[in-house]
């Protein structure tokens, strides 16, 4: 037998494609799986004892916003440390391409405003796919990342933040850039339309965009318009686009928020089935939370944004009454000011980082919605915010669904020197610990099924072959981990804290973890298609 690079012995295969664990050796050859024996008995460079662990594909995180991560200054381990192989970038409108020359100051705003980490520069100068990738491939990554192309990145480069509707020569204009970045490799085009300026497309414009991405036989992933008392309208304008142009739908963070919506699971799921048996193809990404997290502005009518951030600002610095309505309404539908939790101000408010706004407005001696508008003059719009708005039972019902795939809505940080720290949702660290921990405690389904839904599944919505199973000739990103003992370390106060049970993570036959550990490697490259 030839010699190997590294043998994993003794491990429980499960392979993704939702067949029962068998014990084998698993072997991998420059970056790639050669053999899975039941008894490897060739030489090898480096062998692994995994003996009781379950030995499966990287987990495929298909909704990130991980987008700026690789320009960071710290390294950014949270995603590798809890098994992740691969990261989805340019989710919910929003990406870090393409960014044109002449509108590069409000795309660049744009995009800080959204991202939860720091955006150097050089991360948004002239960026395109094929620019994002080269720079990855010169500095590496921990684990590999795939794109989408956010609609609202390209409508913010042709038209700024102005609420109307596209002139033709601009639709072809968006169209052609749509157009060009995914023939550069791409996977896909993403939609925010809760976020301006996404929010002020029509229906008719989406539609167009629909099409340009059925050529490319990609993905159209949407952030949808409600989440809440509208979700079943909003869920039909998107089938309806799917119906219609023949693209694959993919529906980001499927959820249902506010307590007036708890229970609709089933109904919502049947509704998206019955699509599917027109002949739609759609399929869904859930994280295993109750708490939601965006922006604090996410509060905010989308008529606040018209005319972008200054204007925005100015808006929310001398608030008008209907202004203030609209805040109180939208907060009580998320859950009311005691459900609402500041995340983080970016630095310009510490003292905010993990109170809730009706703590907030005791302290400060403001109504709720003024508390709101008040935070957001003073940090320049930029606040994250978590919202506990959904039901167990909703979660569960989605989580069981086998067209739902797992996806932190989450970055990568650093979970080094976090002292001090405001603390991210729990799901930028540890959602796939918490899917295993949720799946093995509620008794949900098989493990089997459960690791499709974090490999092979994503890997098929992505159309990306030579990953998402453990096979001969597949890419080796594989991850080990103790099925008894994974579990979410976190909390919503205190949240960057790794998870336990991942024992081992490679990325194209490199350990990115080892022995739980985080070995410093970057072997991630942008994948392209």
């Amino acid at each position: 037998m030839f010699m190997v690079d590294t043998v994993l012995s003794g491990g429980w295969i499960i392979d993704g494609t939702r067949t029962p664990p068998y014990q084998a050796d698993l072997c991998i050859q420059d970056g790639k799986i050669v053999a899975i024996s039941p008894q490897w008995e060739g030489n090898c460079r480096t062998r692994v004892d995994v003996t009781g662990k379950i030995v499966s594909p990287g987990f495929i995180d298909i909704h990130t916003h991980s987008d700026t991560c690789p320009f960071s200054a710290v390294f950014p381990e949270s995603k590798v440390a809890q098994g992740i192989t691969l990261e989805i970038v340019g989710n919910c409108g929003v990406s870090a391409v393409p960014i044109l020359p002449s509108c590069q100051a409000e795309q660049t705003a744009y995009l800080r405003k959204i991202s939860e980490i720091p955006v150097p520069e050089e991360a948004v100068r002239d960026a395109s796919v094929q620019k994002y990738a080269a720079h990855v491939a010169q500095t590496g990554y921990p684990s590999h990342l795939g794109t989408l192309i956010g609609q609202g990145t390209l409508r913010a480069g042709i038209v700024g933040f102005q609420d109307r509707p596209l002139t033709p020569s601009e639709m072809e204009q968006m169209k052609f850039l749509l157009d060009d970045q995914l023939n550069q490799g791409a996977l896909g085009l993403s939609l925010g339309l809760i976020y301006p300026p996404g929010s002020f497309s029509p229906t008719s414009e989406l539609r167009e965009l629909a099409r340009v991405v059925q050529k490319h036989k990609k993905i159209l992933a949407v952030h949808m318009r409600n989440e809440g008392p509208n979700i079943f309208q909003a869920v039909e304008e998107m089938l309806s686009i799917a119906e219609e142009t023949g693209v694959h739908l993919h529906i980001s963070h499927l959820k249902l928020m506010g307590k007036a919506q708890w229970g609709q699971a089933p109904r919502l799921l049947e509704r998206i089935e019955a699509s599917r048996q027109r002949g739609a193809v759609v399929t869904c990404d859930q994280y295993p939370y109750t708490a939601t997290s965006t922006i604090l502005a996410a509060l905010l009518p989308r008529r606040a944004y018209d005319g972008g951030s200054a204007a925005m600002l100015r808006r929310v610095s001398d608030p008008d009454p209907s202004l203030l309505r609209d805040i109180a309404e939208e907060m009580e539908r998320r859950g009311g000011a005691d459900a609402v939790l500041v995340a983080s101000t970016h630095g310009s408010a510490p003292e905010y980082h993990g109170k809730t706004v009706s703590q907030l407005s005791v302290c400060l001696g403001l109504t709720p919605a003024e508390t709101v508008a008040h935070i957001l003059a003073r940090c320049s719009g930029t606040v994250s915010a978590i919202y506990f708005s959904m039901s167990q039972e909703d979660v569960h019902t989605i989580m069981c669904d086998m067209h739902v795939a797992i996806g932190s809505d989450g970055s990568a940080f650093s979970l080094q020197d976090t002292q001090g720290l405001p603390s991210p949702h729990p799901r930028n660290i540890a959602t796939f610990p918490r899917f295993l921990q949720t799946v093995r405690e509620h008794r949900l389904m098989s493990l089997q099924d459960a690791v499709y839904k974090m490999t092979a599944l994503p890997a098929a919505i992505l159309g990306l072959r030579d990953r998402g199973t453990l096979e001969p000739g597949k890419a080796a990103d594989i991850t080990v981990f103790d099925y008894e003992s994974v579990c979410d370390q976190c909390t919503f106060t205190d949240s960057l804290v790794a998870p336990s049970g991942i024992e081992h993570v490679l990325v194209s036959g490199v350990f990115s973890l080892k022995s739980g550990s985080i070995t410093g490697a970057r072997p991630g490259q942008v994948l392209l298609r």
